[in-house]
């Protein structure tokens, strides 16, 4: 996700300069030490890569978030912004693949929304973070409509 997101935000202008391609080079080449640490076929390397341990990303590795919410069958509320680079539709599908049908799980897109589900038009871009603004009104009626026991919204 991180080689991901930082490929989508150095090029979110169109341009992607020399320091910039180095620094998703410094990415790319990080991802590829973990992916070959974490198949056994290279040394756990030491330290922090990419702001955490490498048996936090083991740790991730082993664990199948949707599938394990797929078993729990307790209430499930997931809401997507589809304008969010981070979680992206992709993510959103996995959660749908498992989960749709289940009586106990609730799954919500919502076409203007970002990551933090402020409202917005055209690409979500890291400015939008900067910029103070409500959580969308239609979040928090449909949260409260879950939460409340009145179905999924």
């Amino acid at each position: 996700m991180m080689l991901r997101q930082t490929e989508y935000i150095v090029g979110s202008d169109g341009v992607v300069s020399g320091p910039e391609k180095e620094h998703v080079d410094g990415i790319r080449k990080a991802v590829d030490s973990l992916r070959a640490a974490l198949a056994g076929s290279a040394p756990a390397p030491e330290g922090y890569v990419m702001g955490a341990p490498f048996n936090y990303y083991r740790d991730l590795e082993e664990h199948d978030s949707v599938a394990i919410a797929a078993e729990l069958e307790v209430p499930i509320l997931v809401l997507q912004g589809a304008r969010d680079y981070q979680v992206t539709l992709d993510d959103f599908g996995a959660w749908q693949a498992v989960l749709e049908g289940k009586d106990f799980a609730c799954l919500k897109s919502y076409s203007s929304l970002d990551h933090m589900f402020h409202t917005g038009t055209g690409p979500s871009l890291p400015s939008d973070y900067e910029r103070r603004a409500p959580v969308s009104p239609e979040v928090i009626n449909d949260i409260a409509t879950w939460i409340k026991g009145e179905g999924c919204p």
